[in-house]
């Protein structure tokens, strides 16, 4: 809350400033505090803190100070802030606990709100300035910088002035390499490449940043002493000549050290899925193999994987020394595989789809047939064996004067729809006992041809439940053109680059 309250409870929590200051100069310095408590009240910020500052230069107090550093604060200024909060914690005689706490806190978050900048330049001992602040020459390292938008210039002698702006967020580090154009002398340009990043550029002595760079190097014409440093890689000296008005190339060629310590080489676990696997790192082809395990130079590496049917995936890793980099790439179809794999899907849901309806249908249809042939069969057969069993069971024996023959006729006339009876005519008890057993096998045909027919019906059904319920869906297609566990690791020594198996 901006009122005069809170900063005369700040008083009493730190203590009245020396009364062993002059009276005149705690007068003007109570002035310039109060003008500044009016103006926070107010809301100018700026002219507030310009007002506590003067106080404190007059009159230095921790209440004054305390203040300062809540001001610079709000206005996002959090390297001031936390200056003026560690000066307040070293200067004050004695600070209430709750008052700690609150500054404590308040520091936290303000180092958190604090980047570093590095400036590098091609002009020796450039005149360095951040926000139109002078803060040294270049090259400069570690310089503390709130978060948030900055402008870096650089002057030398016989340079043009040159302003580089750039954003940075808290905790990060941001690398300025600036590069002054000659003033008044014939000049070209040295544009540096390599196919390994991370490689320190120095030309005659002065160092032009890490690659890759973003932009040529502008040198005077003649010849220059171009160099590629990096740890775990050999140095690599050039001298090259450049043209006035023109650009010169170089590339920076370095081959890992095999003599290099264990504490300047890192480790680096590849996730890849089941399939024709092809891998380039820093630009040279990866081995594919169960070579011996080795390990990368720490630092920056340029990674590109090609998986059979999926897009390329590259990426840029920083190993860390003596540590292990697990990287499970984002791994997607080509949109020709995909489109492929989609389809396929698509056509066994469908052709499932299919088969469970008519297996339904067939299945049902079948089943509903041989339970209907199977009572009719068994009623048939119950009432020929018992007609049988009544009338026929002694013909052959008394045939045809017995008077069973007639009732045997009798009996199955009605259940065959027999012609007229000869009882003279033996052919008749024949004809009609073939015809029964013939009745009897055509039953046993047409339930055997209902029961298959429902077994076919049923065995469609549960194929077609099974393809309908295993198609996969497209994000399930999706996700299979990913690297499910770290299955190989990568590796790296003199000379190559390998992968073997660790699972």
């Amino acid at each position: 809350m901006r009122t005069l309250g809170i900063v005369l409870g700040l008083i009493l929590a730190f203590g009245v400033a020396s009364r062993g200051r002059a009276q005149d100069a705690q007068a003007e310095s109570r002035e310039h505090f109060t003008r500044g408590v009016a103006l926070y009240d107010e809301g100018h910020l700026p002219q507030a803190l310009a007002e506590f500052r003067e106080a404190q230069r007059i009159s230095p107090s921790s209440v004054v100070l305390y203040n300062i550093a809540q001001v610079e604060a709000e206005l996002g200024h959090a390297v001031e802030s936390v200056d003026a909060y560690e000066e307040l914690l070293a200067s004050a005689r004695s600070i209430a606990d709750a008052m700690r706490t609150q500054i404590d806190t308040a520091l936290r978050e303000q180092r958190a709100r604090i980047a570093t900048l590095h400036v590098l330049t091609n002009a020796p001992g450039a005149l360095i300035a951040l926000d139109d602040v002078d803060i040294g020459t270049a090259p400069l390292e570690s310089v503390r910088v709130s978060a948030g938008e900055h402008v870096v210039s650089a002057r030398a002698n016989g340079y043009e002035s040159l302003r580089y702006r750039f954003i940075v967020a808290g905790g990060a580090t941001h690398d300025a390499n600036l590069t002054m154009t000659l003033s008044g002398a014939a000049i070209g340009s040295l544009r540096v490449d390599s196919r390994v990043p991370g490689i320190e550029v120095v030309v005659d002595g002065v160092t032009y940043g890490l690659t890759p760079l973003a932009s040529a190097i502008a040198l005077p014409s003649g010849s220059h002493h171009v160099e590629g440093r990096r740890p775990a890689y050999s140095l690599f000296s050039q001298e090259v000549t450049v043209a006035p008005g023109s650009e010169s190339r170089t590339t920076v060629v370095v081959e890992q050290d095999p003599s290099a310590p264990d504490s300047e080489l890192g480790t680096l676990r590849l996730a890849v899925p089941s399939a024709s696997t092809a891998l380039r790192v820093d630009g040279a082809t990866a081995d594919v193999g169960d070579a011996q395990h080795l390990a990368l130079p720490a630092g920056l590496h340029d990674l590109e994987v090609r998986v059979a049917d999926r897009e390329p995936f590259t990426t840029r890793v920083d190993l860390l020394a003596r540590e292990t980099y697990d990287l499970r790439p984002t791994y997607t179809w080509t949109p020709e595989a995909r489109e492929q794999r989609v389809r396929a899907a698509h056509g066994q849901a469908e052709l499932g789809l299919g088969l469970l309806i008519s297996g339904a249908i067939v299945g049902v249809g079948g089943a509903i047939a041989t339970v209907a042939v199977w009572a009719d069969y068994e009623g048939g057969s119950a009432r020929i064996t018992a007609a049988y069993q009544a009338n026929c069971h002694n013909y052959m024996r008394d045939w045809p004067t017995s008077s069973y023959a007639q009732g045997c006729i009798d009996s199955l006339r009605g259940l065959y729809d027999l012609g007229p009876y000869n009882p003279s005519d033996s052919r008749n008890v024949d004809a009609l006992v073939a015809y029964i057993g013939q009745h009897l096998n055509t039953y046993n045909i047409e339930l055997g041809i209902s029961a298959a027919i429902a077994a076919v019906g049923g065995i469609a059904l549960v194929t077609g439940i099974v393809l309908f319920a295993t198609a996969p869906s497209d994000d399930a297609i999706d996700r299979s053109a990913r690297a499910s566990a770290f299955r190989l690791q990568l590796a790296g020594g003199p000379g190559s680059v390998t992968l073997s198996g660790v699972f």
